[in-house]
């Protein structure tokens, strides 16, 4: 807009220049008519009068056109059709570059309000199932585990580690963490993913297991716990985790989530 501005006051200034130039000179015909009319009564009485001359204002061809007194008619600063095209170029090109000036500065704007959102942007990986699977026996038991990216970002698994055992949470101690990195795959936002891991008994938890299939026993009869943490990256390569704690349901072959105090320091997502 400033150069818009600048572009106008030059035009102003440049009327105002050409208003205030140098006027026309008056012609010599109109000067000697003007003269002291003494200087025509100087000849003799007896002087042959000389016929009367009538001078008038017709225009001739190629004369300049002249105003009611004689003199030149005054052209105006506008008439000049190259001044007023330089000036009228001059004008349009500072419209076009204030133009451009404002394009530019909106796309650095909505660079930086792009950047604003992807950083509020994240993946969020949760556990949405875990169960037995059909040909899971006694003796092998094998787990499938179903989780979704429920985060507005891609997300990458590198890494799933679990610790099963056959104890009370007060009897829990808990096996140092170590991720097996052969899970590699990339969950856009609402993917589902599942991938199942075996877990071998001994003939202990083989016996509990029977014994809770045949009596029906409740959940926690059997005392089969499932610690799980899943390892994943975002768009930033910035490691995230989400860690679970789940028992054994025995009738329905399902992990349900441990609530309550039971869980706490077990079950978060980053």
């Amino acid at each position: 807009m400033r150069m818009a501005w600048i572009a106008l006051m030059i035009v102003v200034a440049y009327g105002s220049w050409a208003d205030s130039g140098p006027q026309p000179k008056q012609p010599e015909r109109a000067a000697k008519a003007d003269q002291n009319p003494r200087q025509q009564n100087q000849s003799p009485s007896n002087a042959p009068t000389a016929p009367q001359i009538t001078i008038t204002n017709e225009l001739h061809e190629g004369s300049e056109p002249t105003d009611k007194e004689g003199g030149s008619k005054e052209k105006h600063w506008w008439e000049n059709t190259a001044a007023t095209n330089a000036i009228l170029t001059l004008f349009t090109g500072c419209l076009v570059f204030v133009g451009v000036g404002q394009v530019i500065i909106y796309m650095k704007q909505k660079g930086v309000m792009e950047r604003a959102l992807l950083v509020n942007r994240r993946p969020r990986i949760l556990v949405r199932e875990m169960t037995l699977m059909e040909d899971s026996t006694d003796e092998l038991m094998k787990i499938a585990c179903s989780v979704v990216n429920a985060g507005d970002a891609p997300a990458t698994v590198c890494g799933w580690f679990h610790d099963i055992q056959f104890t009370k949470l007060i009897n829990w101690h808990s096996k140092p963490v170590s991720f097996d990195r052969n899970l590699t795959p990339t969950l856009k936002s609402g993917e589902h993913f599942t991938w199942g891991f075996n877990y071998p008994t001994s003939e202990g938890e083989q016996m509990t297991l029977a014994h809770a299939r045949e009596s029906g026993s409740g959940p926690t009869d059997v005392n089969l716990y499932l610690r799980g943490i899943i390892l994943y990256k975002d768009g930033k390569e910035i490691e995230r985790r989400t860690a679970m704690l789940r028992v054994l349901v025995v009738k329905n072959g399902r992990f349900r989530k441990v609530k309550g105090a039971k869980a706490q320091g077990y079950e978060y997502a980053d």
